[in-house]
């Protein structure tokens, strides 16, 4: 495996394959490409290379790569370059256009590591630049020729949005030879905003190319470019995902019972709780992108409960400390849902104790995740607590802090 594909399967935080069955190397060429390809992501086929030499020579040639992103990415088969380094690139880039972009700054910090605003500004930041780049390079829909590879494409083509409003700065920055003079000569501003789309600047880049080869090559120039300061926040991905599905399994839990917001005792927080009444989960973090607060209503109820749902669980993460650490990976759980059932029961016994032997909830909640760090031994750090045990830690990580009266 190449040096940059071993730095980055490290930056995804993703376990190292320990064993894969040797009949990998029995499979057919054809098999692979119409069976088992279509089923794993970039990053499954990256890691897949590192596996056994059989597997490596079946799955890392041009050929398959430029496959992947012609179908995958609507990227022209006509490049004069490395496809296996296009894929690479494209898919770190679309990995951290992934990143749930919270609206609480200064409470993200259960995905990005730092206290600082502007730090966890510079992740959403360049979230959108490369958003603003892949949805350039799909100047195309998916081609539909008679071939599984394309019929089943993964989620890295979902990024395809023509209709964002761009400053001409912004626009200019992101895509490579723009100015803005040019911008406001040929492109149409959004009112006395003096934005242009995003569909309006692609446009004009493409006349200016000649050619879609070009035009997609001036592009994969700009990302490669791009592409050093945009692996450093891959560790953020899987965060962000996590974060995403705790929230899923709370939203659920929490509305088919009630009483689990005042066992988390967030009794503060219910008020920031989604107004909108939604009947599903609607979930994907291209929606969010160049959204004014007073355009919110183009995303839909559904879209927006959904974000408010994950919001309110960074907010929630803050409070309770084991929910960050899961979210950050230090510590697992066997099932999502184990946690919040452990605090609803928890939640009974405390209230079957009289009120001077009452620990504080609020206490107990802040240092649980602290407490099974320094009680869990080293060998076990990557155990999956059931909810037996979370249950059986709340009960004694609340013992030093009874209250008396």
């Amino acid at each position: 495996m190449q040096l940059n594909e071993l730095k980055i399967c490290k930056a995804m935080e993703q376990e190292s394959v320990e064993h894969v069955p040797c009949v990998l190397d029995s499979v057919l060429v054809d098999v692979w490409e119409a069976a088992v390809l279509p089923m794993l992501s970039l990053a499954d086929i990256f890691q897949l290379c590192g596996v056994t030499r059989r597997v490596r020579e079946l799955l890392h040639t041009e050929d398959i790569f430029r496959r992947l992103c012609q179908n995958r990415y609507q990227i022209s088969p006509c490049l004069d370059r490395s496809y296996i380094l296009v894929a690479e690139h494209l898919w770190i880039a679309t990995s951290v256009s992934s990143i749930h972009k919270s609206t609480y700054w200064r409470d993200a910090h259960c995905v990005v590591d730092s206290d600082d605003c502007h730090d966890q500004k510079k992740v959403f930041a360049r979230k959108d630049r490369m958003i603003v780049q892949l949805s350039g390079l799909a100047l195309m829909p998916p081609t539909t020729r008679d071939h599984t590879i394309i019929r089943m494409s993964p989620p890295e083509s979902e990024p395809l949005i023509k209709t964002l409003w761009l400053l001409p700065e912004g626009a200019c920055s992101y895509l490579p030879d723009l100015s803005t003079s040019l911008l406001d000569e040929q492109c149409r501003v959004r009112d006395e905003e003096e934005r242009v789309s995003l569909g309006a600047a692609t446009s004009l880049l493409l006349d200016n190319c000649g050619s879609h080869e070009e035009y997609q090559t001036r592009i994969l120039d700009k990302l490669e470019r791009d592409i050093p300061a945009t692996v450093s926040y891959v560790p953020y991905v899987n965060r962000s995902c996590r974060l995403v599905e705790l929230a899923k399994c709370f939203e659920s839990l929490a509305r088919s019972d009630p009483e689990l917001l005042l066992s988390l005792r967030c009794e503060n927080l219910i008020p920031t709780l989604p107004q909108h009444i939604t009947t599903r989960w609607t979930y994907n973090p291209y929606d969010y992108l160049f959204i004014d607060i007073n355009e919110g209503h183009l995303l839909g109820h559904d879209t927006l409960a959904t974000q408010n749902w994950i919001n309110f669980t960074v907010k929630l993460a803050e409070l309770h400390s084991l929910l960050k650490l899961v979210i950050k990976g230090i510590l697992r759980v066997s099932q999502l849902e184990d946690y919040f059932v452990a605090v609803m029961e928890y939640d009974e016994l405390w209230q079957s104790l009289s009120e001077s032997s009452r620990p504080s909830r609020e206490i107990l909640y802040c240092d649980l995740g602290s407490y099974l760090l320094s009680t869990l031994p080293t060998s076990q750090s990557e155990k999956e607590l059931t909810k037996e045990e979370l249950l059986s830690a709340m009960e004694q990580c609340g013992k030093p802090t009874v209250v008396c009266v």
